[in-house]
């Protein structure tokens, strides 16, 4: 059976870049319907791909976007991709684990009888079975990153720990788990589904507070506090209401892990405002790829071994 994969990912453009391009194709997802009917879409911040089961010449980048850049790859090792996306061996940050329910949501959209299907949950089972097989996670993940950087941060303050988290996705949630663990920080959640998320079993017995961005309490804002960004779903009203909590002496640093920053530096004022594109982050992810790189090359060849019978 022949595939086909048409992507473009931080390996091809700048990363920045292909965060932009990566909203630019869902502001359009409208415009890609025809193609998936028959493709698997796969779009993080770091990556869109579109796999086909079938070779195709009709590129979704050139025909909807006019872009003339992209890569390819055909037949079997476009499902040999698949399933080193899916174990974090494409990532920027080498063996993260977020990428893998990325790779399920895309898989868990296309109805069961999509032309896809079978092939994205195949690719799934294998990537967890090497995952597991090989403990292949990355050893300083996003939320190993932010926790340390926060930390770097709470141990010079002497008064009461304060974190304020926007967003509620999968990176905020993990944030959210670690800081209750240490048991230490006070955590306000603040989400434009707070009612929603408060009726879940998850939340309601723990000591986490929620609220929506309009809703902020002022004791919460009135001593010193931190604050992560894990949103992109930011509005100018949304973005001007942020803005003057943050700008507040009170918030004493910002880390912004969303794709595509909220805020531009110019608009923070006197505090460090860390972003996935700062040379801190980019520390973390180098300091992260050469702990894990002594598996790379082992589970490549098991991915290989695999998805032998793919490749034929």
């Amino acid at each position: 059976m022949g595939r086909q994969c048409y992507f473009m990912d931080h390996t091809f453009i700048d990363a920045y870049q292909m965060a932009k391009l990566s909203a630019k194709v869902e502001e359009n997802r409208g415009d890609f319907h025809n193609f998936l009917q028959s493709a698997m879409l796969l779009r993080t911040c770091h990556r869109v791909e579109f796999y086909f089961n079938e070779n195709t010449q009709t590129n979704p980048f050139k025909e909807v976007l006019g872009y003339d850049s992209y890569n390819t790859h055909k037949d079997g090792s476009a499902f040999l991709r698949l399933v080193e996306i899916a174990c974090g061996v494409q990532s920027k940050i080498i063996g993260e684990k977020y990428i893998f329910e990325q790779v399920k949501k895309s898989a868990d959209e296309l109805d069961k009888d999509h032309p896809f299907k079978k092939d994205a949950l195949e690719a799934l089972s294998i990537a967890r079975e090497l995952r597991e097989k090989n403990s292949f996670y990355a050893p300083i993940d996003y939320e190993q990153i932010v926790s340390r950087q926060l930390s770097s941060y709470l141990k010079d303050i002497s008064s009461s720990h304060k974190l304020l988290v926007v967003g509620s996705g999968m990176l905020a949630k993990s944030i959210i788990s670690h800081a209750l663990q240490e048991g230490k920080i006070e955590i306000l959640m603040v989400s434009r589904v707070a009612k929603k998320i408060k009726k879940k079993a998850d939340y309601k017995n723990s000591k986490l507070n929620i609220c929506s961005v309009f809703n902020i309490p002022d004791h919460f804002i009135s001593t010193n506090f931190h604050c992560f960004l894990a949103t992109t779903n930011i509005n100018e009203v949304y973005k001007e209401k942020l803005l003057s909590y943050l700008n507040r002496k009170e918030c004493l640093s910002i880390v912004d892990m969303s794709s595509l920053p909220a805020f531009n530096e110019s608009d923070i004022k006197g505090k460090d405002y860390i972003t996935m594109y700062h040379e801190t982050f980019r520390k973390y992810v180098d300091e992260n790829n050469d702990l894990i790189k002594n598996k790379l090359e082992n589970i490549r060849r098991e991915i290989v071994s695999k998805c032998k019978r793919k490749l034929q």
